[in-house]
């Protein structure tokens, strides 16, 4: 059994929650192009699970893998000065699907981006075995912006719903 000495230098420092950052595009904006971290207040890790493919018989029940599924990502966004972020992700929207038309999507090149999450040491250098990349990014829902004459001391937020068809990393490589 380890002595406390050993478990505190293979634990290092832990992993902090305030210290990450979120890189990608967000679709048709030319202020949050290319691979650029921006105002994420809240973000996690997503969640993947495998399904149970139970199979009778005999009266009793064996349980097999089924497929795979990946959660939806949920995000907290700081809204700029100017509001384009916000902006920025409505018109994605619109460009996936508008008012009067639904866009392109019969390609996922054409509306979907790939964002990466990557947890932060205490110096700022990334965490590469936490790290995860979500393929074929899409916002699926923009939340509201809040204001109120009470509300003083904080900036205005939003939250983003992300869609995406799959990620990796985090230790299981691109095939993940």
């Amino acid at each position: 059994m380890a002595d406390i000495g050993e478990f505190a230098n293979r634990f290092g420092s832990g992993m902090r929650p305030t210290l990450f950052r979120v890189d990608g595009a967000i679709r048709g904006s030319d202020t949050f192009s290319g691979d650029k971290h921006f105002f994420i207040k809240s973000a996690q890790l997503p969640a993947s699970s495998i399904g149970t493919i139970e199979v009778p018989y005999k009266g009793r029940k064996i349980k097999r893998p089924g497929d795979r599924t990946f959660a939806e990502w949920s995000l907290t966004v700081l809204q700029d000065s100017r509001g384009d972020i916000r902006a920025d992700f409505v018109n994605w929207m619109a460009n996936i699907s508008g008012h009067f038309d639904t866009g392109n999507l019969s390609d996922p090149a054409q509306y979907g981006e790939q964002w990466t999450i990557t947890p932060e040491g205490a110096n700022g250098e990334a965490i590469t075995g936490a790290q995860i990349t979500l393929v074929n990014c899409f916002p699926t829902d923009v939340g509201a912006v809040d204001f109120s004459y009470e509300t003083t001391d904080s900036i205005s937020e939003f939250t983003v719903t992300i869609q995406y068809d799959y990620w990796y990393g985090g230790g299981a490589g691109e095939n993940g």
